[in-house]
């Protein structure tokens, strides 16, 4: 009789799949796949009404989504250059303020990416705490450093709490029983213990 020796290599620990069905194409997808998956889902559960307006709205000017929003998109440029040029009256000064605005605005997506390579656990922009997105839009500030300032605040916060319970706990005269002292006769100390059941 022949013995096979297994060893652990030999025993790929592999994540769970499952494969699903969908529209006839059949596919295997990890745990992780599943999750991103279904969070999709949720999103797409709270975009569905206003992107059906916004399609209505698009199919009764006969354009798809995606033209009607580069029209509005364009229109608001349109608008702010006029609205620039008419307190600045310099069309060159309305371009170069147009082409900042359009440089924040793009920072805004790579802001929140590099946030997310230091803390990759933050998903979305709406898990930060609103103290941390205000104060990166007024001060001007990247979420990072932002974010960083908030969670250093707390720390301090939550160290000064436990520093004053450490404190409060020293100058607690604690338990009377630790207090007692021999000058007690024995009598009175069976009756405490008596008393206090200990």
């Amino acid at each position: 009789m022949q013995q096979e020796n297994i060893t652990l290599t030999d025993i790929e620990e592999k994540e769970p799949s499952y494969t699903f069905n969908i529209d006839g194409n059949e596919r295997e997808y990890s745990i992780e796949e599943i999750k991103d998956l279904m969070q999709k889902g949720f999103n797409y559960q709270l975009v569905s009404d206003d992107y059906q307006r916004v399609l209505n709205m698009a199919q009764a000017e006969g354009s798809s989504v995606g033209e009607y929003l580069s029209r509005l998109e364009e229109k608001r440029i349109a608008e702010r250059r006029e609205e620039l040029l008419n307190k600045c009256g310099d069309s060159e000064l309305a371009e170069y303020i147009l082409n900042l605005e359009a440089a924040a605005s793009a920072n805004k997506d790579a802001d929140f990416d590099e946030l997310r390579e230091y803390f990759p656990q933050i998903k979305d922009k709406s898990e930060l705490p609103l103290e941390v997105t205000c104060a990166a839009k007024l001060k001007g500030t990247r979420l990072l450093d932002e974010w960083l300032r908030y969670r250093q605040r707390k720390q301090s916060e939550l160290s000064a709490v436990r520093s004053k319970q450490k404190s409060g706990q020293e100058s607690s005269i604690g338990s009377q029983r630790e207090h007692i002292t021999a000058d007690y006769d024995p009598a009175k100390l069976q009756f405490i213990k008596g008393v206090w059941g200990k």
